[in-house]
């Protein structure tokens, strides 16, 4: 594994990097991606590109930014490599430094990125012969807290297999519940857990085997509580849940629960919505019924009808509150029955073809739309140069081959080390122009979660233009040229299994901890 680089400071970024290179944009204008998916005006923060780039780190595979605490409180920063086979930490100071091996009797507990890890003791885990009660002292995983409740993970790998024991505390780490026995849930432990709405229990009872969806009920339950208290769930600019408000750039709040279903709202946090919809399932999300996107002034752009997932129809809307296009979706495509001006008049014909113009107020652009038969068969602007554009064609452009681009990016590209101290991970969308010969001749950045991730990908960007890495854009068999989208993503994998939309802070309940020194059960309750 690659060594945790320094992130290099550009004394000065290109403009064309920097020229929308906002923290976390959401109004970032219309284009097509790679994979032809349209991202029209704002941006969904549940958008999920099909083919996309990855730059990953492997927190847990190398040394990687984290601190640990010390008997007596104090805060130790350095690298800590985990796993989840060890019944210790190594730790380093700097990449220079000697390691040394910390044990669960000398410290209290240490945070890897998002994953922090208690020292627990005197709880009942899943062994080779069953379980077994473990007294020793050994590392858990805090995967969540729900109201006054922590609930941890503990890793034991003997051989080849790691088996998985959840347990939940409700006394800040003094004693332990175990919720699950050989992958099926403890009813005891569920109904306790649970308790808080008596259709959940009922469903997680229904489901005693509950290896793979135990974190979804998990998050059900955290949801069934915020929607009792009416209390928002605070999320970061990487869309993962926090408990700092300060930190807060989205709210998400459960509106209703009824039928099963979830009615949960996504807003800044100067209360602009963002989104609305009903969900069957929150870990993941799974929407059911109508899903809503809202223009930053707070009208309704969209509203897409789901079933079990997937997408049925929709209705896009203008500003004004007019409806703009009706469609469904069928066979991975879009077929429109209805485009309108912004005055209400259809402008398809009796065949469903016409034209339409859009303006993109963000980028300050007209773009015409072109359908036939139903398809939105391409997009075109013209540039500065008075030069027409394509951001969909006959032939879109490709890559010629993506995993070559991968191997590209991985070359050229380091995961900055101030983002993986602060955990920040998420999408980054490059808008490329593809020339009539498959060359890249220009790029943007048109968001970012995070203004690093855009520095460091400068070396690859500059490389897409020395080499023809794109197949040529056709449209009628002429060579056009062509703008798409390419999504970049940036994650970090790490030891946790419950890592979506969540976030545990080591520091903040620090607190709780000490009140607990020195008691069996150690460390309780960050």
């Amino acid at each position: 594994m690659k060594k945790i680089a320094l992130v290099l400071v550009y004394v000065s970024i290109s403009y064309m990097l920097s020229a929308q290179n906002q923290v976390d944009p959401i109004h970032i204008g219309y284009f097509f991606d790679m994979n032809k998916t349209a991202i029209e005006g704002v941006f969904d923060l549940q958008y999920d590109p099909k083919v996309q780039l990855n730059m990953s780190h492997n927190a847990g595979f190398g040394y990687t930014p984290g601190c640990y605490y010390t008997l007596s409180g104090d805060c130790i920063h350095g690298l800590i490599l985990y796993t989840k086979s060890s019944s210790d930490f190594k730790f380093k100071s700097n990449d220079e430094a000697d390691e040394i091996k910390v044990k669960p009797e000398e410290c209290l507990g240490f945070l890897v990125g998002q994953d922090s890890f208690a020292v627990i003791q005197n709880f009942e885990s899943n062994k080779l012969l069953g379980k077994q009660t473990t007294k020793d002292k050994a590392f858990a995983e805090v995967i969540d807290q729900i109201d006054d409740k922590t609930v941890y993970v503990y890793y034991w790998q003997p051989y080849q297999n790691i088996t998985r024991t959840y347990l939940v505390s409700s006394d800040a780490g003094k004693s332990f519940l175990t919720i699950n026995y050989d992958n099926e849930i403890n009813p005891q432990a569920i109904t306790e857990l649970f308790s808080i709405n008596d259709q959940l229990v009922k469903k997680v009872n229904e489901e005693r085997k509950l290896a793979s969806n135990l974190h979804s009920f998990l998050k059900l339950y955290k949801y069934n509580v915020h929607f009792k208290k009416g209390t928002p769930i605070l999320l970061n600019s990487s869309f993962d849940e926090i408990n700092n408000a300060d930190e807060a750039k989205y709210l998400l709040k459960v509106e209703d629960i009824k039928n099963d279903l979830y009615r949960i709202s996504c807003s800044k946090m100067d209360k602009r919505k963002l989104y609305e919809g009903s969900f069957s399932n929150v870990y993941p999300h799974k929407r059911e019924g109508d899903y809503i996107l809202f223009f930053p002034s707070g009208e309704m752009m969209k509203k897409l009808i789901y079933r079990d997932n997937k997408l049925e129809n929709g209705k896009d809307y203008y500003p004004n509150g007019t409806l703009h296009r009706e469609y469904t979706f069928e066979q991975n495509r879009y077929f429109y029955t209805r485009v309108n001006d912004p005055s209400g008049n259809n402008l398809l014909s009796s065949s469903f073809s016409g034209k339409q113009i859009i303006f993109d107020s963000v980028n300050q652009r007209s773009i015409t739309y072109e359908y036939y038969f139903r398809i939105l068969a391409r997009t075109h602007f013209t540039d500065k140069k008075e030069k027409m554009v394509y951001q969909m064609c006959q032939k879109p452009a490709s890559p010629v081959s993506i995993e070559n681009l991968q191997k590209l990016l991985n070359k050229e590209v380091m995961y900055p080390s101030m983002a993986l101290k602060a955990s920040n991970h998420g999408l980054v969308l490059v808008k490329l122009i593809i020339d009539p010969m498959g060359m890249v001749q220009d790029f943007q950045v048109v968001r970012s979660t995070e203004p690093m991730f855009s520095n460091s990908l400068e070396p690859f960007l500059n490389t897409l233009k020395t080499r023809k890495y794109w197949t040529i854009p056709l449209d009628k068999e002429v060579k056009v040229t062509q703008e798409l989208v390419l999504p970049i993503d940036f994650s970090i994998n790490s030891a946790s299994v419950y890592r979506s939309h969540n976030y545990v802070n080591f520091t903040q309940t620090f607190m709780m901890m000490q009140q607990n020194m020195g008691r069996p059960g150690g460390m309780g309750g960050f």
